[in-house]
């Protein structure tokens, strides 16, 4: 909270709105989704004297991102009445990258604030690919893929029980199984063996002798080894079985960024899952929010690198904003020395 001057908040964003429109379309700079528009300020009066390191944001970031942070961008993004909502996604899959979002006015949560899943800045993205398979192979079906996205990557998997089998591989090759979101679900139970067992149509094998399973086709494979095994062996097969329950709503880690004020900034590493919400309301307007991005080096790449298809009025815009900033946070960083003596 009060990070940012509200006064100087508002002219920054009179200024913004007078902007001719061609000198606008010449700074636009990065791709952004569901009807939104992210221009980079230009280097004049007033957005020069944006204050881009606050004293309240200089240890935050420090923490994330080291001493020599640097500036990425600084820039502005629109969101027009009736945008729908964003795709979940991460402005970055790399570490490093840190976004400070500052609302122009106030924003509730009809007016697009963002929507984060905490924590997932440290997800891998082994398991973030396993969950956008899931949201577009299994998710139920009154459910989109991106509500599904939204849902998972927040945190709101379907809770199951675990189940434990012992199976012959006589009776093993009797059952059916098909891809599942967790390994190989069970689609049918060939012989009275089979079905005398605790698991059902419907369980999805995980594991078989402690190792994961890969699909259906792991499962043949296993049972085609076990039975020209000599002994034939017992094989320990671990299920899990969802329980008979609504999926959770809200789910556990998702965080909205709303209600805010002008003053107000929400700092978040730029590899979190998250998405602008959708901009509706009877007296919607559109929608400005202040973005500046940091980075741990110059050498990263940052989250919207330049291109050779990036204009030169951006260029120079964001040189000249990324030159102030390193007066700002080598005076910052020797304030923070001296009272550390």
């Amino acid at each position: 909270r009060d990070a940012y001057s509200p006064a100087l908040l508002a002219e920054v964003l009179e200024a913004f709105r007078r902007l001719p429109p061609e000198r606008a379309e010449a700074l636009r700079h990065g791709r952004v989704r569901e009807h939104r528009v992210q221009t980079h300020l230009p280097w004049t009066a007033p957005f020069d004297a944006l204050p881009l390191l606050p004293p309240n944001l200089v240890a935050p970031l420090r923490r994330a991102l080291g001493d020599s942070f640097v500036l990425d961008l600084v820039t502005i993004v629109e969101v027009a009445p009736g945008a729908e909502a964003q795709e979940p996604h991460r402005d970055s899959p790399s570490e490093g990258t840190v976004a400070v979002h500052v609302p122009l006015h106030p924003l509730d949560e009809a007016s697009a604030p963002l929507s984060f899943c905490a924590g997932t800045h440290v997800m891998p993205s082994e398991v973030a690919a396993d969950l956008l398979k899931e949201a577009i192979l299994w998710r139920p079906r009154n459910e989109t893929s991106r509500q599904a996205k939204r849902r998972l990557y927040c945190g709101g998997r379907q809770r199951t029980e675990v189940i434990e089998v012992e199976v012959s591989a006589e009776v093993a090759k009797n059952v059916r199984v098909a891809d599942s979101r967790l390994g190989a679900v069970l689609r049918r139970l060939n012989s009275a063996e089979a079905q005398q067992l605790t698991w059902r149509i419907g369980d999805e094998i995980t594991h078989v002798d402690g190792a994961p399973l890969d699909g259906s086709d792991g499962w043949e494979e296993l049972i085609d080894a076990a039975m020209v095994a000599v002994p034939q062996p017992q094989l320990q097969v671990r299920l899990e079985r969802p329980l008979d329950e609504p999926l959770p709503e809200p789910p556990p880690l998702l965080l909205v960024g709303a209600p805010l004020v002008p003053g107000d900034a929400v700092v978040y590493d730029s590899r979190t899952f998250h998405w602008g919400m959708e901009h509706h309301g009877a007296a919607a307007e559109t929608r400005y929010v202040l973005y500046a991005n940091f980075k741990s080096s110059a050498g990263h790449l940052g989250v919207h690198p330049d291109t050779g298809a990036t204009p030169e009025t951006v260029r120079a815009a964001r040189a000249a904003f990324q030159r102030r900033l390193l007066e700002i946070r080598d005076g910052a960083l020797g304030e923070a020395s001296r009272r550390e003596l």
